[in-house]
């Protein structure tokens, strides 16, 4: 009989231990959300146990996986953990076959492995122990290959589950071993506690319940929910109850069952200590109210359609009437309990159940003693089998995790070798690139050089004009001494008679030499012209050059200005910024002209320490839906604005014009402003 309970105990925790409980939602679909809602109160064991179900099946209801819904199959995932928590086998199956199909369906390899787990589940639970073991082999090399370290965790604690089941201890014990190796490993206390509460139940099993309870002991020790303190509660009073310990035992039990919440959060842990419980009583003949708290158990056994552990309490309930001698009924209760556990092929139940049936059936004593032989020898025949297929399924395995590891090590050697071809070409493509930056370099400067020996040349060119300009001025100032000078000195001569005589003949003589006043005006006049457009030469050379650049541009429709900052002291900026400048200027009006359809520009020079701005403004039909320009003569702007350390920015909308700033670093200081029209000159401060 202490067998008996060991097995019920060990089915609770299964049940427990079936699925993976964290919910991956993320999906902000109002259904899916609604569904997760739904999930989370299932699987909430605070919460009545028969509500739990109702809400599992209301989220059952609301899945839809005909789409291609990641979330959606996530969730069916944890409906069939909650199925089978519940032990609804039939819902079970239906949610994974769905889940299944829908996984192959849309490539998703993670959910079909789960599909393949939960088949395993509902196998297992149905005690078709081979289907099952085929079922989580599947499902543990898929979580292997994809590195779901915490699934494959809990596939290995669904393998030794099925192997205990089998009647494997000693194989069921060597996977917990294992599992416990990697859960400490990867400090999964969840794990760790599942596999010391295995090993324990298997050493029960196996009849060394002292060390059983050693590693109940540690699992103790470990944080757990609710629903596994009541299951580890049952395992240890269980393994007592072997020992004969039975006041020990009875302190577990009544953990449980002086726990008011368990009996509606946790119904089939409450059930099977109030059978521990009885099995007590029985032992110790104390029979008060103890039909009671076996009926009790039998209806919530039966409401929650659980098999495991009814089969138990139809047995005491055939020990309770044994010692009080009603034959018949112990007998009627006996068989019950060998038909629950043929009912779902449990041998090893089966035969435990049958000694306490030869025991009072005393009549066909002979012919269940026979059964009971023939049944041991086919369990011993089944567990070889069972053995033989899952050695050769764990070295199927085995041998593709082993290739798994030999691919892997050749893709990480390929990745070498590929990582060094690309560093040898990263390096190529560095020294070829620094080759390159160098001989451009070296380009700019000859450029940069080049634009200076320009500048020089044009500087020698104003020189020249100046000294030209010069001279014209000797020129003229000698025509107004030697010429104009000398026929007003003359006239003015021959018009002094006048003031002798006043006759009519002298005064018509006179009146020839009114005619040459008035062609020294004109004389005058013209020369007076010249020299006022001389003035404005009286400037450096360099403005010279903006003025002659915007007098130049009186040939296109667009009226330009030339606005300077009186205090730009020219002779303090080097040649090579000047010259630079004047490039960019050149270029911009150029673009001007022939794209911007504009009526009026403006290029504007101004001074702040230390940097001097260069604006170039115009009012035509902007860049478009261009931001930045990307002509040759855009980049040849950048590049000077580039080589003098400054900052170019260009603004436009559609139709709303163009315009250029660029501010260039200076060492000294700099400011008046002078306007030059496409049709007037002028100055202001």
């Amino acid at each position: 009989m202490k067998i008996k309970i060991v097995l019920v105990c060990f089915t609770l925790l299964m049940s427990l231990y079936s699925c993976n409980k964290k919910i991956d939602s993320g999906d902000d679909n109002v259904v899916n959300d609604t569904v997760t809602k739904y999930i989370d109160l299932a699987l909430n064991d605070t919460i009545e146990f028969n509500k739990r179900i109702k809400y599992n099946d209301k989220a059952y209801s609301l899945i839809d996986l005909d789409k291609n819904d990641t979330t959606a199959r996530r969730q069916m995932n944890q409906i069939c953990y909650a199925y089978c928590l519940f032990n609804k086998n039939e819902k079970l199956k239906l949610a994974a076959e769905k889940l299944k199909s829908s996984s192959i369906k849309y490539g998703d390899t993670e959910s079909l492995a789960d599909a393949y787990r939960n088949l395993g589940l509902y196998y297992m639970s149905t005690s078709n122990n081979e289907k099952a073991i085929d079922y989580f082999f599947k499902a543990k090399k898929i979580f292997l290959s994809i590195n779901k370290i915490d699934k494959v965790l809990k596939t290995m604690g669904n393998i030794s589950i099925t192997q205990s089941y089998a009647c494997d201890f000693l194989g069921s014990n060597k996977t917990a071993i294992e599992m416990l190796s990697l859960a400490k490993e990867t400090n999964a206390k969840i794990h760790e506690f599942f596999c010391y509460v295995k090993i324990g139940n298997n050493l029960s099993l196996l009849n060394d319940n002292f060390e059983a309870i050693k590693y109940f002991q540690k699992a103790e020790k470990l944080e757990c929910s609710t629903s596994k303190k009541y299951s580890l509660n049952n395992d240890i009073a269980s393994s007592l109850i072997n020992m004969k310990k039975y006041n020990e035992a009875m302190t577990y039990i009544k953990k449980n069952l002086d726990d008011k919440k368990i009996s509606y959060i946790n119904p089939t842990n409450y059930s099977l200590s109030l059978s521990l419980y009885s099995y007590i009583q029985l032992k110790k003949n104390n029979f008060t109210n103890l039909k009671k708290k076996l009926d009790t158990a039998e209806k919530l056994f039966l409401h929650f359609n659980s098999g495991f552990g009814r089969n138990y309490n139809q047995s005491y309930l055939s020990m309770y009437y044994e010692k009080i001698n009603d034959s018949i009924k112990a007998i009627e209760h006996a068989k019950k309990a060998v038909a629950i556990s043929k009912s779902y092929k449990n041998p090893t139940d089966v035969l435990l159940c049958m000694q306490q049936l030869i025991k009072v059936d005393k009549k066909n004593a002979s012919a269940n003693a026979i059964e009971y032989i023939r049944i041991n020898d086919s369990l011993q025949i089944a567990e070889r089998k069972f053995r033989d297929k899952f050695a050769r399924i764990a070295y199927e395995t085995d041998e593709i995790i082993q290739q798994k590891n030999k691919a892997i090590r050749q893709k990480w050697n390929i990745a070498g070798l590929a990582s060094l071809l690309i560093l040898i070409g990263v390096l190529f493509f560095i020294i070829n690139y620094l080759q390159t930056k160098q001989k451009r370099m070296l380009l700019l400067q000859d450029q940069q050089k080049a634009n200076e020996q320009i500048y020089d040349l044009m500087l020698n060119q104003k020189e020249k004009e100046d000294e030209v300009r010069e001279q014209e001025k000797k020129r003229i100032a000698l025509e107004l001494h030697d010429g104009i000078m000398n026929k007003l000195a003359s006239t003015r001569m021959n018009l002094s008679v006048l003031s002798h005589k006043s006759d009519q003949e002298t005064i018509d003589r006179c009146i020839n030499y009114v005619h040459e006043i008035y062609k020294v005006e004109q004389e005058i006049r013209s020369v007076s012209h010249e020299l006022h457009k001389e003035v404005l030469h009286k400037e450096d050379s360099f403005i010279k050059l903006l003025e002659d650049l915007i007098k130049e541009q009186k040939v296109n429709k667009t009226n330009y200005e030339l606005e300077l900052d009186s205090e730009i002291n020219w002779n303090n900026i080097s040649s090579k910024v000047k010259m630079n400048l004047y490039r960019i200027i050149q270029e911009a009006c150029n673009n001007i002209n022939k794209h911007a359809q504009a009526n009026r520009a403006t290029i504007t020079f101004t001074i702040d320490e230390p940097n001097i701005y260069l604006s170039i403004t115009d009012d035509g039909i902007g860049l478009g839906n261009k931001r930045t320009p990307k002509g040759i003569g855009i980049q040849n702007m950048k590049l000077r604005v580039k080589s003098l350390r400054g900052k170019i920015n260009f603004s436009s909308g559609n139709y709303s014009g163009t315009t250029i700033n660029i501010s260039v670093p200076l060492r000294k200081k700099i400011k008046s402003i002078m306007v030059v029209g496409k049709n007037n000159t002028k100055r202001s401060t």
